[in-house]
């Protein structure tokens, strides 16, 4: 009972403390990428560099990468878990605004 009664304490605990860092980049190109083409860059930075943790500081290396694909860091928002469901998507672009509705890409 008491080890049950530690393992919730702890569960709660970093449930409670849990938050993300999502890093904003602007696409430098103007070719109205989106996120597939942000997450693919991402992804070889991440190889080279590995992919930065939430709670410390995005390097300035990665951030180097990124820029030599075309994406200028922004900022990082750090925000708490929601109730609300959400989307995976920790990565976001300024720039363009996707509407499904529309035939246009930007």
């Amino acid at each position: 009972m008491k080890r049950m009664m530690m393992a919730a304490i702890l569960l709660l605990g970093a449930a409670v403390a849990a938050k993300a860092d999502n890093d904003t980049y602007v696409d430098n190109t103007r070719h109205g990428r989106g996120n597939d083409a942000l997450h693919a860059d991402v992804n070889i930075c991440s190889q080279t560099y590995g992919m930065p943790q939430n709670g410390t500081p995005t390097s300035r290396q990665f951030k180097q990468c990124m820029l030599g694909h075309g994406w200028r860091y922004r900022f990082t928002t750090i925000s708490r878990p929601s109730s609300a469901p959400a989307d995976d998507d920790s990565w976001s672009f300024i720039g363009c605004t996707f509407n499904p509705a529309s035939s246009s890409d930007c």
